[in-house]
């Protein structure tokens, strides 16, 4: 079993003896005030050392300043956004007027958020943590490099190793850290977890070779049992499982999109492998949404998405490229040149944001959408309507990490902006 340890969150509590002259006080006061003066400037001038450190959000046009390529994995978090660098979790709110920046030193890093924690692990490594804005809550090590990982709606959460005596394993710990279920996959090498929300089921893809010829398998576990309950053959490789039930998974494909429970698969969509361009697998919803090339072309395409009932609910015909997608059971979001489009599943546009600064990055939480671009994160509502015309303010600078010195700074600043409305408003830079 895994050692790890688990670290206490709790607060040290000092008191000072009511003090006997007026001016003993003060002096206390002038001293400590001093002393919480000169911790804050440190805090914020010193450079990554691997602890956790509280930033200021940026003004301006965006909740928090980043550089989009320092950005790997932008998920939605306790309402906010818990973002992945190469070096660091940041958690940011929603308005952006508070952030936690928590540092690490994984090789290559990956997130999965379960509500207001987030588990981050070292894939091909053997470290991973679980935290929150709070700071960490455990740290661990496994015995065998990581594949991947999951966590689940009940704080339990999946890990995928290397075998010294199989492929791989399926470890299952739960919200006590403690190892509650494991499977040896003797032939076959696991890709992909997901735990049911209920936190009773596992599912677990795996690939392998036979004959000569690439295939690849869905188990499907009940986590108080010793073996698989159900297996699923398919052709092609697969890029995701995820459960939209209790008993129901999503298997998204190189050339299919399937739904299996313990005792059938239902395929929903089948397609071309070198068609397929883009997908959304929507974890709170269980919607899946994919976008299709038309005649190997990227240009154009055709995006369905479905409920978690396997049913199509909109597709939409598109003659631009997508760059990003990002969806939910309400609203698709597609980020194309020059501007995001936000679509209700009635297939009609209900919100906009065109702007010359291309987003990298965008993700619809609830009624908002949030939008990675060069030099910082935006929010919108959804049925926001906006035109930002940018311009670049001189002799201003922006920090592509958080941690970064001032001889690793980009020269390009985010515009200003006013607060938007709903329907059609343009915004200009304000002077100065």
């Amino acid at each position: 079993m895994d050692d790890f340890e688990v670290l206490d969150g709790g607060k040290n509590h000092s008191s000072i003896q009511r003090q006997k002259k007026v001016l003993s006080v003060l002096r206390v006061l002038m001293i400590v005030l001093i002393f919480l003066l000169v911790l804050f400037i440190f805090a914020r001038l010193l450079s990554n050392n691997g602890e956790s450190q509280e930033l200021t959000a940026a003004g301006g046009n965006y909740i928090y300043e980043i550089s989009g390529d320092a950005v790997l994995d932008m998920q939605s978090c306790n309402g906010g956004l818990a973002i992945l660098t190469s070096n660091a979790v940041i958690y940011v709110n929603r308005s952006g007027s508070a952030a936690y920046y928590n540092a690490h030193t994984y090789s290559s890093p990956a997130i999965c958020v379960s509500g207001d924690r987030v588990l981050l692990y070292d894939r091909g490594g053997t470290a991973y943590r679980i935290e929150n804005e709070g700071g960490t809550l455990l740290e661990s090590k496994t015995e065998q490099p990581i594949i991947t990982a999951a966590f689940g709606a009940k704080g339990n959460y999946a890990l995928a190793v290397k075998s010294d005596t199989a492929q791989s394993s399926l470890l299952v710990y739960n919200r006590k850290y403690e190892l509650t279920f494991q499977w040896q996959c003797a032939s076959e090498y696991i890709i992909g977890v997901d735990l049911s929300p209920n936190g009773k089921s596992a599912a677990a893809a795996v690939m392998s070779a036979s004959n000569a010829a690439l295939y690849s398998r869905v188990h499907l576990f009940d986590l108080s049992a010793d073996s698989a309950l159900a297996s699923y053959d398919f052709e092609d490789a697969l890029f995701s499982v995820q459960y939209v039930s209790n008993s129901r998974v999503a298997v998204l494909g190189e050339s299919v999109l399937s739904y299996v429970t313990e005792t059938e698969r239902t395929d929903a969509l089948t397609y071309s492998s070198v068609s397929n361009r883009r997908f959304s697998l929507d974890a709170a919803s269980g919607q899946a949404t994919i976008l299709l090339a038309k005649y190997g072309n990227d240009s154009s395409g055709e995006l369905t998405s479905f409920n978690a009932a396997g049913e199509a609910e909109l597709t939409l015909n598109l003659s631009e490229a997508v760059t990003w997608l990002s969806a939910t059971s309400r609203y698709v979001a597609i980020a194309l040149d020059g501007r995001v489009e936000i679509y209700n599943m009635d297939g009609k546009m209900v919100g906009s944001v065109v702007s010359d600064e291309a987003a990298e990055r965008i993700l619809i939480d609830g009624t908002s959408i949030y939008i990675l671009s060069a030099n910082g994160i935006s929010v919108y509502g959804v049925t926001a309507h906006i035109t930002i015309e940018t311009t670049v303010p001189e002799n201003t600078t922006v920090r592509s990490d958080p941690s970064a010195s001032d001889a690793a700074v980009s020269t390009t600043a985010p515009p200003p902006i006013a607060a938007f409305t709903e329907e059609g408003t343009t915004i200009t830079p304000a002077e100065g």
